[in-house]
């Protein structure tokens, strides 16, 4: 694959697909070296995530705007367009919604930068899948902080597991 990754590279960035331990990642190769000592051949291809193409250099700076009232929802698929034309980039909502009155919400910038503006105003996280062009729009934490303490962890670390362990004490006011 070496001709087709050297030509195309010069153009704008690759779409790959590798398969790490079964579980496939399409990524997009930005630069590639070839080495050549007898008697081995090596590649190197550097990559970076397919959602890095929504930001500076691969993406504009843009206005991002809504004057009519919108769900944060349609508001981030808003913002996965290009003059009203989406981009091939879809959003996978996974929190509650709710509506945003016209012209309050405008920003400058890249497509992901927009997204995240929105995202972190409704503290949730943006996670790239690894395959689709579809960003999860999150909740930072599954469950709310003063519910902890009623949660069954999703996994737990042996002690036995970990090389090395440290613990800081620090006093703070009681407020």
């Amino acid at each position: 694959a070496w001709p087709v990754l050297r030509r195309g590279i010069h153009a704008a960035p690759v779409d790959i697909l590798a398969t790490v331990n079964g579980v496939p990642y399409r990524l997009s190769a930005t630069n590639c070296n070839r080495d050549r000592r007898f008697p081995s051949t090596r590649v190197q291809v550097e990559g970076k995530g397919r959602g890095a193409m929504l930001d500076a250099p691969y993406a504009s700076t843009l206005n991002h705007a809504s004057a009519a009232t919108r769900s944060v929802e349609q508001l981030l698929n808003l913002a996965l367009t290009y003059n009203g034309v989406n981009i091939g980039w879809g959003v996978d909502f996974r929190l509650m919604d709710w509506t945003v009155p016209g012209g309050t919400w405008d920003f400058q910038g890249s497509h992901i930068g927009a997204v995240l503006d929105i995202a972190s105003a409704a503290g949730a996280i943006v996670q790239p899948h690894a395959t689709d062009s579809t960003l999860r729009i999150l909740p930072r934490y599954p469950a709310a902080p003063w519910n902890w303490n009623t949660l069954a962890p999703d996994f737990v670390l042996p002690a036995a597991a970990m090389s090395v362990e440290g613990i800081q004490l620090l006093t703070r006011p009681d407020y």
